[in-house]
């Protein structure tokens, strides 16, 4: 992971540290959780995510958050709006499949 990245995670659990000692919240956020936070908001575009969203998606795939979808998957795909699949890279197309070992890797 980038430096930026990094310090952006640990930025992140030190605030909701903070949060936990000032009752705020129950317990302090996971690494997972954080970078699932930052992948959810990648796609805004005044936020840090929007500027680590390549990283974040390399993650994602690496974690099989997303998957990329088949020839056959993308023609049985039907959508009343909007499109088939969450983003497209190098001419692949991904969409999301789980948090679950993303969230159990990254602790």
């Amino acid at each position: 992971m980038s430096k930026l990245l990094e310090d952006e995670i640990s930025r992140r659990i030190e605030e909701s540290v903070d949060s936990v000692e000032h009752g705020l919240c129950d317990e302090p956020m996971t690494r997972g959780g954080v970078v699932k936070e930052l992948i959810q908001d990648c796609d805004v575009a005044d936020g840090v995510a929007y500027d680590l969203r390549d990283e974040l998606r390399e993650i994602g795939i690496m974690f099989g958050v997303f998957v990329e979808m088949t020839s056959d998957e993308l023609s049985r795909t039907f959508v009343s709006r909007g499109r088939k699949y969450d983003f497209k890279r190098g001419g692949k197309m991904y969409r999301f499949e789980s948090w679950d070992r993303m969230i159990a890797e990254l602790k």
